[in-house]
């Protein structure tokens, strides 16, 4: 455990080392040095071991409720440790998960598993950007790390962010089918709820119309905005799941958000990629498969959750979304030369995914 860090300054020494990060390579756009070739290897290597040292910081964290749910997680590992009858495999809800902690809890401790959880979480994100942009993924994991929720989906959400890590790991699989089944199996039994990404993954692998998911999202928000909770209540009765529910009805942590309703700053947050995206796709005929692969995945995930957007728990769905919004904010600066500044344009563009960051993490907080 790392314990010679003030719980206090914990969070902050990572929200404050990605910015250094972010700004150090926002001056390196500015210089025009942002995508020197001479320099990928040593950005690929640092890029590395930077998910190394992050998940060895996010998985030794000491446990305490400032990092949210690790303390019930850590109750959950106690609890199983002291009744030793319980530890019995099971196929139902989400086994994966408490399978690995089932083996923890017998083998080994708490920080090892939660080291576990990080490796799974930062190392397929990691691994998936690299899939995703080869020798040139330095920045991509930059812009992954920069996102204002990716340290707490890392200690608070934890099973969100393995399962999520593991389906973007099996979208890099391309060609390689079994082994999409198999990541997407896995993530399945980690948090159900990626569900909705995978079966976005299917519908847009099969409809290849982004102008159509664009309208249906458009449509999405003017229905959400005229109906109100109405579509959730329909949902959570058609689904049946219970903690669906919970997550679309639940009052009993509403305290802890700092508004509800009709998520207005969330919205204009998520609107972001669909500008830019929609900008590359029309206006500079970028017309990259896989890029276009993403950015109706996107548009799925984030129309079903403005559908749900005044629920309690609403930000857990708009992380289904958000999850893949740093590839659809980078993939076209990475993969095509449109301007002859590009890295100084790219250099803007960092500074602009990062904004809400700076402000949502370090500003307010």
């Amino acid at each position: 455990m790392i314990d010679f860090i003030p719980l206090e300054w914990y969070t902050p020494v990572f929200d404050f080392s990605i910015l250094w990060l972010v700004l150090r390579a926002a001056f390196q756009g500015f210089n025009g040095q942002l995508f020197d070739a001479k320099a990928a290897a040593w950005k690929d290597t640092w890029a590395a071991l930077l998910a190394v040292l992050i998940i060895i910081y996010m998985g030794l964290r000491p446990i305490n409720n400032i990092f949210g749910d690790t303390v019930n997680y850590n109750s959950e590992f106690k609890a199983m440790q002291a009744d030793m009858h319980i530890l019995q495999f099971t196929y139902q809800g989400e086994w994966v998960f408490n399978g690995l902690m089932m083996l923890f809890a017998k083998y080994s401790t708490i920080h090892y598993f939660f080291t576990l959880c990080a490796s799974v979480y930062v190392g397929g994100m990691w691994w998936a950007v690299k899939r995703f942009f080869g020798n040139n993924h330095y920045l991509p994991f930059l812009v992954v790390l920069s996102m204002f929720t990716f340290w707490s989906y890392g200690v608070n959400g934890v099973r969100n962010g393995m399962a999520a890590a593991l389906v973007i790991l099996a979208l890099s699989m391309q060609g390689k089918l079994n082994w999409q089944i198999v990541l997407c199996l896995l993530a399945v039994g980690i948090h159900r709820s990626v569900i909705i990404v995978i079966i976005a993954a299917i519908i847009s692998r099969y409809v290849k119309r982004p102008q159509l998911f664009l309208l249906i999202w458009i449509f999405a928000i003017i229905i959400s905005a005229t109906t109100g909770n109405v579509l959730a209540n329909l949902l959570s009765s058609f689904i049946g799941d219970d903690r669906f529910d919970q997550y679309l009805n639940s009052n009993e942590y509403a305290e802890d958000f700092s508004s509800t309703g009709f998520r207005w700053d969330f919205l204009a947050f998520s609107s972001l990629p669909v500008i830019i995206a929609w900008r590359f796709i029309s206006k500079y005929k970028f017309n990259d498969e896989t890029y276009n692969w993403l950015f109706s995945i996107y548009l799925i995930a984030n129309a079903f959750w403005v559908l749900v957007i005044r629920a309690e728990y609403s930000n857990r769905f708009a992380q289904l979304s958000w999850f893949i919004m740093p590839l659809v904010l980078i993939y076209p600066y990475c993969m095509k030369e449109f301007w002859p500044n590009q890295s100084q344009k790219t250099a803007w563009a960092l500074l602009l995914f990062y904004a809400y960051t700076f402000v949502y993490n370090i500003v307010l907080h």
